[in-house]
């Protein structure tokens, strides 16, 4: 049997992953229904950023359970592209509500960029210490 490799990223990634997804859902969501129950375009771009959270969770627990440099590192590389696409999706992707002063705008798109920036920071560095240890 194979020793596992696992260092602090193959922690982190799942946490930051779980944290988008459900974080999204249930702490810094969209703006709510209007009076007549339909919703503006922020509560489809929240949909989208729970979808690719949940997304982020596999890929990152896939890269928590493997073994191999290689595959290691291609699971960061499709992360650090998913947060990325995930940082875009409100806002320009999808556009959020015309106020600068709603839910979407003050809350959900910046906590959305700042996860992604770190997912994206950690999926850097995990493949940088996954290239250096392939150097040695």
């Amino acid at each position: 049997m194979s020793k596992k490799n696992i260092n602090v990223t193959d922690i982190i990634l799942p946490i930051i992953s779980v944290i988008i997804a459900l974080g999204t859902a249930f702490i810094f969501h969209a703006c709510g229904a209007k009076e007549d129950g339909s919703f503006m375009n922020c509560h489809w771009a929240e949909c989208v950023v729970i979808g690719l959270g949940i997304l982020m969770t596999f890929l990152s627990c896939a890269h928590l359970c493997t073994s191999s440099a290689q595959a290691k590192m291609g699971l960061s590389l499709s992360l650090a592209a998913v947060s990325v696409f995930t940082a875009l999706v409100p806002g320009v992707v999808i556009k959020l509500c015309m106020m600068k002063d709603m839910r979407c705008h003050t809350v959900m798109r910046p906590a959305v960029t700042v996860l992604c920036a770190v997912m994206l920071a950690a999926c850097v560095v995990d493949m940088f210490i996954r290239k250096k240890k392939g150097s040695n």
